[in-house]
């Protein structure tokens, strides 16, 4: 869904709008329901398109309450989460008992493997970016630990976030290729990852103490993928913690340090294969400036996480490429 898409209840018969803008919700975001104050003259319209690994959704709706509910999460096919910008009037939130009161340029973060209620007493627009929990968790150190943790879009860090996001989603009507919509992606969830970085340093407990070192192997991991020697003890010496340490932030996340790395430079890879700025670099140079010794194991291992070898992806994407510029 890489080209925007419009769904609204003003093309379906009055007493079938509540069901139908549900379905809309639900193949959009998550599993959820909504009830309108007035179902009678319910109305609502959303906005869709996914940018890389994220899905965008503006929704405006009347006033309603949406649940999510255990019964919803058991028919879920996907963990995410639920980044929320409020863009018009303002909505609460509540969450493992904690409520959330977002104004215009506010937005926090929301679990979809937990109950959730949203409410609003009058029409809202609100922005919500999906993303999986395991591309979040490589941005913001333990995640799960900021959630309902709202970030003030008037002044500071947050506001810069929230201002550049919405203009970004205001200006993807124009057709992203391949090799554009992963570096706006990347850009989105780098800005997430500040704005909670902020938050994350001015609260005194041991938790987002954690998130906040976890966030910083995070970034240190980003910046020397190109270094071959990358490994946990070179984490740890670098940012003066033991590797047992290291390893005890991402125990959380069914991963370890090393598998991380990996990950990680596999999809830097596949985004450098898909990106058409980078069509003159060979697949051997592109693996060994991510720290690959070798394109025959670069390649195995690209084949078994991607289901196709380097040179077929990127033949593939560039095929796709072509035809998103046809359209335009």
């Amino acid at each position: 869904m890489n080209q925007r898409e419009m769904l609204s209840t003003d093309t379906v018969l009055p007493r079938r709008r509540v069901e139908f803008w549900n379905d809309a919700a639900c193949d959009s975001l998550t599993q959820q329901a909504a009830e309108p104050l007035n179902p009678r003259t319910f109305s609502g319209r959303l906005i869709r398109a996914d940018i890389g690994d994220l899905r965008f959704v503006e929704l405006t709706s009347d006033a309603a309450v949406v649940r999510h509910s255990r019964a919803h999460i058991a028919r879920s096919d996907g963990s995410y989460y639920l980044i929320r910008f409020q863009l018009g009037r303002e909505s609460v939130c509540s969450q493992g008992g904690d409520d959330v009161r977002l104004q215009a340029g506010d937005f926090s973060l929301c679990d979809t493997a937990r109950p959730y209620q949203l409410a609003f007493n009058c029409p809202v627009s609100i922005l919500t970016v999906r993303v999986a929990k395991n591309v979040l968790q490589r941005y913001v150190g333990s995640p799960e630990r900021l959630v309902h943790v709202s970030v003030s879009g008037s002044i500071g860090t947050g506001a810069m976030v929230s201002r550049v996001i919405r203009e970004i989603w205001n200006s993807s009507d124009i057709a992203l290729g391949p090799g554009v919509a992963p570096r706006c992606a990347n850009v989105v969830l780098e800005l997430i990852a500040s704005a909670y970085l902020g938050v994350a340093r001015g609260m005194a407990d041991g938790s987002c103490l954690a998130s906040t070192l976890r966030l910083r192997i995070v970034d240190f991991i980003d910046q020397a993928l190109c270094d071959p020697e990358l490994s946990p003890l070179v984490v740890a010496e670098a940012l003066k913690i033991s590797s047992r340490h290291v390893h005890r932030l991402f125990t959380h996340d069914g991963s370890t340090v090393t598998q991380y790395i990996l990950q990680r430079r596999l999809e830097k890879c596949r985004a450098a294969l898909a990106d058409p700025l980078l069509a003159g670099l060979s697949v051997t140079h592109i693996c060994s400036e991510y720290g690959f010794r070798s394109l025959q194991h670069f390649s195995r291992l690209f084949r078994e996480a991607y289901g196709l070898a380097p040179r077929d992806y990127r033949r593939e994407a560039a095929t796709v490429d072509l035809s998103s510029q046809d359209k335009q």
